[in-house]
């Protein structure tokens, strides 16, 4: 612990980087606790052989779409709750990886975040900025499973793109605000910790 908090004290003074450390922190814990419901259904209800690997293991398995989406729901809601709920109420403003590197999400005004404002950023992470989220991955193998190929190929790629746009947008702004940040009027500062 002791380590992370000495490298969050040495990305104060870069907040592109310090995001970017947040991120990949997020992403990864994140990712790890949206696995469990298919993990979970896949080899204790269903029998599986251990490697489930995607949404569509369930459809190879015989088991239709009723399953598919229910474990797409619960995993969405796991990533709602690890970028909103978390934030909103155990860790104001702050995800486990922003409060490692001392980030906090905040309104423009600098008051704190809302259930309304988290809510957006998550959602446009989850369902426009494709690669900011593992609940976009889930719902990206659900395409996959509605339309092999073509839909979510297509989701796919615009969303990498938007994604991409984003990160560049964030990268060049002096407040270092994506799209999300944009569009739920927050902000991302070092916090005083």
């Amino acid at each position: 612990m002791a380590t992370l908090d000495a490298l969050g004290a040495q990305l104060k003074g870069n907040a592109w980087a310090a995001r970017i450390v947040a991120f990949v922190i997020d992403y990864l814990l994140c990712g790890f606790i949206s696995i469990i419901p298919g993990l979970v259904t896949y080899n204790l209800l269903i029998g599986g052989d251990g490697t489930f690997t995607s949404l569509a293991n369930f459809v190879d398995a015989g088991k239709g779409l009723g399953i598919t989406a229910c474990v797409l729901a619960l995993s969405l809601f796991l990533t709602f709750a690890y970028y909103v709920l978390v934030p909103l109420r155990l860790m104001p403003g702050q995800t486990p990886g922003k409060r490692l590197i001392h980030l906090e999400v905040v309104m423009l005004d600098g008051s704190a975040a809302t259930l309304k404002a988290l809510s957006l950023r998550w959602a446009v992470m989850t369902f426009v900025e494709t690669l900011f989220t593992m609940g976009a991955s889930y719902v990206m193998q659900f395409l996959e499973v509605l339309a092999p190929g073509s839909l979510s190929t297509t989701y796919s790629f615009v969303g990498m793109a938007i994604s991409a746009a984003s990160a560049l947008y964030a990268w060049r702004n002096s407040e270092h605000r994506a799209f999300h940040d944009v569009v739920a009027d927050t902000w991302v500062y070092h916090d005083r910790g």
